[in-house]
């Protein structure tokens, strides 16, 4: 999947049908100007996301597959120089916030799934460098290590800095529990996408845009279940 901006389509042949004596040829497409994107500090950017990218060799095959491409599809569904997006895979090279997305996709592209699942850890660095988060986005298919949950947890409530939570795949009570009880604990929102369901289809309502929608338990219910 790569990156592109969702246009409109069909506005020619909706204006023809409109004036029927109209070729079309007098349509000129609307001149494309670069984006110039704004500093992560701008006042402008009112969400400051990150997100902790689980790429232990358990994700390995169609799994990372889907999640880079989730990623890319949560990027593309967040409002340019309104949102700025940090990545931290697990075992990889980390990117602070930006509001170049274009970019961070890109970067999402070349993650690969080899390593451990120091979830807790990564996400302790991820607050540590980025220190103007407003929410975390966290999702593991393993048994993330648990030695400093606390300290995370504390921070996060410190901070305001809810974290929502995705568990990936099988029914695994301990893993489940614990990405459940994180999000509880700092005020966001668990999902477990059973196993089947898309993990690309699925990661954009993790975007501001559709955020509020996961307040609703039967969306979240259908969520899961790959029925949205």
């Amino acid at each position: 999947m790569t990156f592109q901006i969702k246009q409109p389509v069909g506005l020619a042949a909706r204006l023809r049908a409109a004036n029927p004596t109209s070729t079309g040829a007098e349509l000129k497409a609307p001149e494309v100007k670069p984006i110039t994107y704004l500093s992560v500090a701008d006042p402008a950017i009112k969400d400051r996301l990150g997100i902790v990218f689980d790429d232990s060799s358990s994700m390995y095959g169609s799994k990372i597959k889907e999640a880079r491409d989730g990623v890319i599809e949560f990027l593309r569904n967040c409002v340019p120089n309104q949102t700025a997006v940090a990545i931290y895979p697990m075992n990889d090279t980390a990117y602070p916030l930006d509001t170049n997305l274009p970019y961070l996709a890109g970067k999402v592209l070349d993650i690969q799934a080899v390593g451990s699942t120091p979830l807790v850890r990564t996400a302790i660095q991820m607050l540590g460098v980025n220190t103007t988060l407003t929410r975390g986005i966290i999702f593991s298919d393993g048994s993330p290590d648990s030695l400093f949950t606390d300290a995370l947890v504390a921070t996060c409530r410190e901070r305001k800095v809810p974290l929502d939570t995705v568990y990936i795949g099988e029914d695994y009570e301990g893993p489940i529990a614990f990405m459940r009880k994180l999000a509880e604990d700092t005020g966001g929102t668990f999902i477990h996408l059973k196993a089947g369901v898309s993990i690309r289809d699925t990661f954009k309502y993790l975007a501001p845009v559709y955020h509020a929608l996961l307040t609703d338990k039967s969306f979240v219910e259908n969520l899961q279940n790959g029925k949205v």
